[in-house]
């Protein structure tokens, strides 16, 4: 079967201009008439000798033609093709020149092109075209245009998976992209299910060289879930990922590596230990490895070290040693005001943390004193800081047994974990928990009406989550 993909225009061309300029006009020659027309030969002879042709040298004619154009064509498509490959090297190259100097507008026009000119000779799955996709979602990703990028990235996966399967590497790593868009829209649930389909294909063969991927996926994971309050997922994630840089280090202790990514990643695992499991003199120890790092750097010089000093002091909190947890975070507000002066948002997370120590010794006012203190700290945008005072604020107000202001300020920080997470308010645990609350704040109201509203959406938060298979 002959397959024709593109004719030649320019000998057709030459072929019109050569008529007209010499004004010809085809004459059948008698030989061919008398084929058709035995009445009207006059070459008796002619006609004879053609009636005796057989079939077959028509088929055989024909065939030969076929294969002829065939040769042709062909010939004619690979030059094309040899010219266009020569151009897409060179957009490629163009690309790759403007992408590194930041120059993104110029690296989209050129890798386009090479996608218009690679539609029209490829099948609609060529892994080239996934190859040009991709690189189209990265410079997407560098400008911030998240809904692009997971467009271009998806369209690369779907080509990736018709015709690599599910289980290849570059799928795992198209999975993992999505998931990065996805954080960087608080679309925090569809990440970590992206994360997911990653980690398992990486997992399929750890011993692959695919370690710095696996341990890529267990720390975004980590991140996904710390968004979420998840400590024991956020535990159970960094857990996998140190025993994978374990083995990455060949079982050397980590902790003597001072490498500064390493060190965060015991920050985190400090931090949710902590929460997860209340082994507190273990999350400490964690904690203390990130802040020998920052000292050995810095000294004290350090916003690291002020920070780690807070979380330290949080921990000390929760075991219900509020004088060493008050020197802890007095010494991150003094560490950041020398270093960075007093407007900076850390010493708004100090008031914040010295307000919870209040709050647990049921010192109320002087809870909420340092609440509103530090919620003028983070006026200029909604963060989950701005949130947390909202809700601290909220839960000091329910404490006294102000109900109508506790209700509105519950309200206010659902509104504005609503904003932050982008409409995922159903199927937010915390969320739920202030749901939860409002509920308690109508109970004790004797409002039973109101009471069974924020039940049932409490529970729908809940519901909804365990049905995500987060």
């Amino acid at each position: 079967m002959l397959t024709v993909l593109r004719t030649s225009r320019i000998s057709l061309r030459g072929q019109a201009r050569s008529s007209e300029s010499n004004q010809l006009t085809y004459q059948p020659s008698r030989t061919f008439l008398n084929l058709f027309d035995k009445e009207d030969s006059s070459d008796k002879k002619s006609a004879k000798k053609a009636s005796h042709v057989s079939p077959s040298f028509f088929e055989k004619a024909t065939q030969s033609f076929k294969e002829a154009l065939s040769n042709t064509l062909n010939d004619q498509m690979e030059s094309e093709r040899g010219q266009m490959m020569k151009i897409v090297k060179k957009k490629e190259e163009l690309a790759m020149t403007s992408f590194t100097l930041g120059q993104y507008q110029k690296a989209l026009e050129n890798y386009k092109g090479i996608l218009l000119l690679l539609r029209e000779f490829s099948e609609e799955n060529d892994p080239k075209l996934a190859h040009y996709l991709h690189k189209i979602g990265d410079i997407y990703f560098e400008v911030h245009e998240w809904d692009q990028a997971i467009n271009h990235y998806e369209q690369s996966l779907e080509i990736l998976v018709d015709g690599l399967g599910e289980k290849d590497d570059k799928v795992a790593r198209g999975y993992f992209l999505l998931g990065m868009c996805n954080i960087k829209q608080k679309n925090y649930p569809e990440a970590i299910n992206n994360y997911k389909k990653a980690l398992e294909i990486y997992l399929e063969d750890e011993n692959s060289g695919n370690q710095n991927a696996i341990a890529s996926c267990y720390s975004m994971l980590a991140e996904s879930y710390l968004y979420f309050g998840r400590h024991e997922e956020v535990y159970e994630c960094t857990q996998s990922l140190l025993h994978i840089l374990r083995r990455m280090y060949k079982d050397e202790k980590l902790e003597e590596q001072n490498d500064p990514l390493m060190n965060q990643y015991y920050l985190n695992l400090g931090t949710s230990l902590a929460y997860s499991t209340q082994d507190y003199a273990k999350a400490t120890q964690y904690l203390s490895y990130y802040l020998k790092s920052q000292l050995h750097i810095n000294g004290e010089r350090s916003l690291g070290a002020a920070g780690c000093y807070l979380k330290m002091g949080q921990i000390k909190a929760l075991e219900g040693c509020d004088q060493e947890a008050i020197q802890l975070v007095e010494r991150t507000l003094e560490i950041t005001r020398r270093i960075a002066g007093n407007q900076h948002k850390l010493v708004g997370s100090g008031y914040n943390a010295l307000g919870t120590i209040y709050l647990q010794q049921k010192d109320h006012q002087g809870a909420l004193e340092y609440f509103e203190k530090a919620k003028k700290f983070f006026e200029e945008e909604i963060s989950l800081e701005r949130i947390i005072c909202q809700q601290n604020i909220a839960m000091a107000l329910y404490e006294q047994g102000m109900y109508e202001a506790a209700i509105d300020n519950f309200e206010l920080a659902i509104a504005e974990r609503a904003q932050f997470f982008e409409g995922l308010e159903e199927t937010d645990l915390e969320t739920g928990i202030l749901y939860s609350y409002i509920m308690a704040c109508y109970y004790n109201q004797k409002d039973y009406h109101g009471a069974m509203e924020y039940y049932a959406k409490a529970l729908g938060t809940r519901l909804l989550w365990s049905t995500q298979g987060i």
